[in-house]
């Protein structure tokens, strides 16, 4: 479960991917992989795109971009700002 590491081991894990994976097993890595995937496929759809609304879309995008690089040497799973900005996100591109 959640969390499962930290308590057999008494230490957190140092990034996401690794605690998808200890946390939710392989579904809630597929998951957590499945939602970083989606989101860098929407920033490069959108960097190709020559609407300019959409760059709302690509800035919210390009920052989800870089807490996923963030997330490769730290936790994030936790951080409210990464969800917040996963939100806006879903809503700038369910608007449409």
């Amino acid at each position: 479960g959640v969390n499962s590491f930290l308590d057999a081991h008494g230490k957190a894990l140092h990034n996401s991917f690794l605690w998808a994976l200890t946390s939710g097993g392989l579904i809630g890595f597929v998951l957590w992989f499945v939602l970083n995937l989606s989101l860098l496929t929407s920033l490069r759809s959108l960097i190709f795109s020559s609407d300019s609304r959409q760059s709302i879309s690509a800035s919210l995008s390009s920052i989800c971009f870089g807490i996923i690089i963030y997330s490769l040497a730290h936790n994030i799973h936790f951080n409210k700002f990464f969800w917040v900005i996963v939100a806006l996100v879903i809503a700038n591109v369910s608007r449409k």
